[in-house]
């Protein structure tokens, strides 16, 4: 499933219904920063071994995949939050199902 190189993953990599279902619980979570208790994670983001999960004001990021600046892998918006708001291509969201995205950022 994770690649060589950082990049956006198509819905067929994943099991989206799972994913959809853990991301309420991420974003629930009330820290910013990196999310290391790994006994918070729902089994469908433990079972991704994910490089790190972190929270920003944007919402959940599940690291999949790095290379050097860049970075890929699922995010989970916060209510409210537009993936079409101007950040350009240096970071850039595709969405898998409902309020589950593919995220790579350079």
């Amino acid at each position: 499933m994770i690649t060589s190189c950082p990049g956006h993953y198509e819905p067929s990599d994943f099991d989206l219904n799972a994913l959809e279902k853990a991301g309420p619980t991420l974003l629930l979570i009330k820290t910013d920063g990196s999310l290391q208790d790994k006994e918070l994670w729902p089994d469908a983001v433990k079972d991704l071994k994910p490089k790190s999960v972190y929270k920003t004001e944007r919402g959940v990021y599940i690291m999949l995949d790095s290379f050097y600046v860049e970075e890929s892998g699922i995010f989970f918006p916060v209510d409210g939050f537009e993936t079409d708001n101007g950040l350009g291509e240096d970071q850039t969201y595709i969405k898998l199902i409902n309020n589950v995205y593919s995220y790579y950022r350079r």
